[in-house]
């Protein structure tokens, strides 16, 4: 029983090790919403947003997430979850989903509250069996040949937590009709 629970904590000490720490935001070098790294062959992306189809021009974003970091040059990337994959070529891939932040400032929740973006955007992958119908069918969920393995590395009580920040910095800046949400 002994042999058992010291196997059990090496194992557990061995998965905890891949603890996917913060990262330097500044050795991602960032320019946009996704930094690309690539390894040996291995494609890793780091991005803050988890949705893809709702960006809107670099122009609009590009600008201020320079700025912020500028100004955040101690911002960390923390990893909230994510998607491990391979192309039609079969290469590998993995796609973080993750918060910039420097301190009690958060880049994705700055962008929400001035206007650059949706919160939608801003929230992390979906596990699958998040998903709707209608989005299955949308991207192509189930007829992947390469299913897609999806983690989530943070508590739900975590992210929920964020997701109150960010819906509450959406309404301010609907609330201000800036960026996104203005009259033009």
């Amino acid at each position: 029983m002994k042999a058992l629970t010291i196997i059990f904590f090496l194992f557990t000490s061995i998965i905890c090790a891949q603890n996917y720490d913060p990262i330097p935001a500044k050795n991602l070098n960032f320019t946009s919403l996704i930094s690309h790294i690539y390894d040996d062959g291995q494609k890793t992306e780091y991005g803050i947003v988890g949705y893809d189809d709702i960006w809107g021009p670099k122009e609009r974003y590009q600008p201020v997430i320079a700025e912020w970091l500028k100004n955040n040059p101690e911002a960390v990337f923390t990893p909230v979850s994510y998607v491990y994959m391979k192309t039609k070529k079969g290469n590998p891939i993995i796609m973080y989903y993750g918060w910039i932040t420097n301190g009690n400032k958060n880049l994705g929740i700055h962008l929400v509250e001035t206007g650059i973006m949706r919160a939608n955007a801003m929230t992390r992958f979906k596990t699958l069996d998040e998903y709707s119908e209608e989005e299955k069918t949308k991207y192509k969920v189930s007829t992947m040949s390469n299913e897609p393995k999806i983690k989530t590395l943070i508590e739900d009580s975590i992210y929920n937590k964020y997701l109150e920040k960010l819906m509450a910095a959406e309404e301010r800046a609907k609330s201000k009709k800036i960026g996104v949400w203005s009259d033009d």
